[in-house]
C-alpha cells in the first residue's frame, strides 16, 4: 500500500512539472501573474487589456523571446482602457512588431500606459507607424518605462518617439532607440526616446543612436525629446543626425515651462530650415546647464535662447574624452 502511494505521488509531481513547462496560451484574465511564451499569448493579453482589464496591481512577465512576424499583433491598450500593470521583459526580446495603421493613434507596443510600468523589454526590428502618439514601447504614457530598448523603424506625423511618442507626468529610465524615426505631419514633434514631455515627465540616464527624419515638413526634432513644456531631461546623449524644418536641437528640438536639461550632449549633426542647435533647437523657459555638443557638426548651441541655458561646444575629438564632461 505504501509503495502504491509513493507511485500515485511520484506521477503527481511528473505531471505538474509537465503542465508547468508547457507554453501558456489561453491566459485566463484573473490569473496573478501571467507568464508570456509565445505571440499568440502576447495576442490574448492584448484583447484583455483592451476589453477593459488594466492589470492593476498585478505582474506580466516574458518567459522567453517572441517573434511577431506574422501574427497580424494588435496593441496592447488604447485611450479608453490603458494598461497600468507592471510588464517586465525580464531580459528577453519582442521581434517583428509591425504596425502600419498611418492613420490611427496610440501606437506601439502598448497604445496607452496609465500610471503602469514597462521594464526591461528588448524591442527588434520593429515597423511602427501611426498619426499621433506614436512610440515602439508606447504610444502614450503616464507611468515608468525603464530599460528597454528598440530598433527597427518609428513614423508618424505627431508626437512620436523611439521609445513612447508622449510622457505624461511620467517616467523615462536607462533605455536606448537605435530606431530611424521619421515625423511627417506639419509642427510634429518627434524625438530619438520621447517625442513630447509634459506635465512633469522625466527623462533620464538615456540615449539615442537612431537618425531623425523631420525634413519633409515644418516639424520640432530633438536626439532626445522633441518638445518639453513642464518636464526635465538629464544624464543623457545623441548620437544620431537630426533634420528638421523648423526646429532641430542635438538633446532637445524645443522647450518651453520650467524644463531643466542637464548632463546631456550630442555628437549628432543637426540640420534644418529654421532653428537649429547643437543643444537645443528653441528654449523658451529651459534651465539648460552642464550640456556639450559637436562643435565640428553644429555651430550654435541653440537656435534660439530666450531662456539664456548654456551649453558648450566641443571639438569632436574632445568629446570622445571622458575629462571634457564637468560633473558627469
Amino acid at each position: 500500500m505504501k509503495k502504491f502511494a509513493a507511485r500515485i505521488l511520484s506521477f503527481t509531481l511528473a505531471l505538474l512539472l509537465t503542465v508547468s513547462g508547457l507554453p501558456l496560451t489561453g491566459l485566463a484574465a484573473d490569473d496573478p501573474a501571467l507568464v508570456i511564451q509565445s505571440a499568440a499569448d502576447l495576442q490574448n493579453f492584448a484583447a484583455q487589456v483592451n476589453a477593459g482589464t488594466d492589470y492593476a496591481g498585478r505582474k506580466v512577465v516574458l518567459g522567453g523571446d517572441v517573434n511577431l512576424q506574422g501574427s497580424g499583433f494588435t496593441v496592447i491598450g488604447t485611450s479608453a482602457h490603458p494598461f497600468r500593470g507592471t510588464f517586465d521583459g525580464q531580459g528577453h526580446g519582442i521581434s517583428n512588431l509591425t504596425l502600419t495603421s498611418a492613420g490611427s493613434d496610440y501606437q506601439g507596443l502598448f497604445g496607452s500606459v496609465d500610471g503602469g510600468t514597462v521594464r526591461n523589454v528588448k524591442l527588434t526590428d520593429v515597423s511602427v507607424s501611426g498619426n499621433t502618439w506614436v512610440g515602439g514601447i508606447a504610444g502614450f504614457c503616464t507611468g515608468t518605462i525603464e530599460n528597454c530598448t528598440v530598433s527597427g523603424a518609428v513614423s508618424g506625423n505627431y508626437r512620436i518617439g523611439g521609445i513612447t511618442g508622449e510622457l505624461a507626468g511620467g517616467r523615462v529610465t536607462g533605455c536606448a532607440n537605435s530606431a530611424l524615426i521619421t515625423a511627417a505631419g506639419y509642427d510634429g514633434w518627434a524625438g530619438g526616446i520621447v517625442g513630447t514631455v509634459s506635465g512633469g515627465g522625466q527623462v533620464s540616464l538615456s540615449w539615442n543612436t537612431g537618425r531623425l527624419d523631420g525634413s519633409s515638413n515644418q516639424t520640432i526634432c530633438g536626439g532626445l525629446v522633441g518638445y518639453m513644456s513642464l518636464g526635465a531631461v538629464t544624464n543623457g546623449y545623441n548620437r544620431g543626425d537630426i533634420a528638421a524644418n523648423m526646429s532641430a536641437g542635438g538633446i532637445v528640438g524645443g522647450i518651453d515651462g520650467n524644463s531643466p536639461v542637464t548632463f546631456c550632449y550630442s555628437t549628432g549633426n543637426v540640420t534644418g530650415t529654421g532653428l537649429v542647435g547643437g543643444a537645443v533647437g528653441w528654449n523658451r523657459a529651459g534651465a539648460v546647464s552642464k550640456c556639450y555638443y559637436n562643435s565640428d557638426a553644429v555651430s550654435a548651441a541653440f537656435g534660439d535662447n530666450e531662456a539664456n541655458g548654456t551649453a558648450s561646444g566641443v571639438a569632436a575629438a574632445e568629446l570622445k574624452k571622458q575629462g571634457t564632461y564637468e560633473g558627469f
